[in-house]
């Protein structure tokens, strides 16, 4: 009898998550026709034509917009959508620190009067780091004018 009840409630609990959905948002690139994918509960940046930024886990409400931190925000209203990994912003700003930490050390080389051969590879390094980490940060940005927005539905 217990075998018979937990074997009904391991098939209606497999049954359950079999039909589960998974919403993610896509965005295209019009120019392309490049689709990337967003999962739902993700880290984003968005910019409001507005002029607004919010920051959060972004919740897929309707096919119409988003929700983060309980603030809608329509499709329209959108400039630019950013996904936010934590581990690109650390990344980023490592490479940006380093960058400006060799450029500085560059500098005290030419104030403390050294020949230019021990001055251009810490700044031509200094320059890269700096590139580098800029270009890490910028990562995955979705301006509104190059890209649609529309919201998708997996079944598993």
């Amino acid at each position: 009898m217990k075998k018979s009840i937990l074997l009904l409630f391991l098939l209606l609990f497999f049954s359950a998550v079999s039909k589960a959905q998974i919403t993610y948002l896509e965005v295209t690139n019009t120019t392309t026709q490049k689709v990337r994918v967003i999962k739902e509960h993700k880290r984003v940046v968005v910019f409001l034509k507005d002029g607004t930024k919010v920051t959060g886990k972004y919740h897929i409400e309707n096919n119409q917009g988003i929700t983060i931190k309980d603030q809608e925000i329509p499709f329209e209203a959108i400039a630019i959508l950013k996904r936010q990994s934590i581990t690109k912003k650390v990344i980023g700003v490592i490479f940006l620190s380093a960058g400006g930490i060799t450029i500085l050390s560059t500098l005290g080389i030419v104030v403390g009067g050294s020949d230019a051969e021990f001055v251009i590879a810490p700044a031509l390094t200094g320059i890269i780091f700096g590139g580098v980490g800029y270009g890490i940060t910028k990562l995955n940005s979705y301006p509104e004018k190059d890209f649609k927005y529309a919201v998708k539905y997996l079944n598993r």
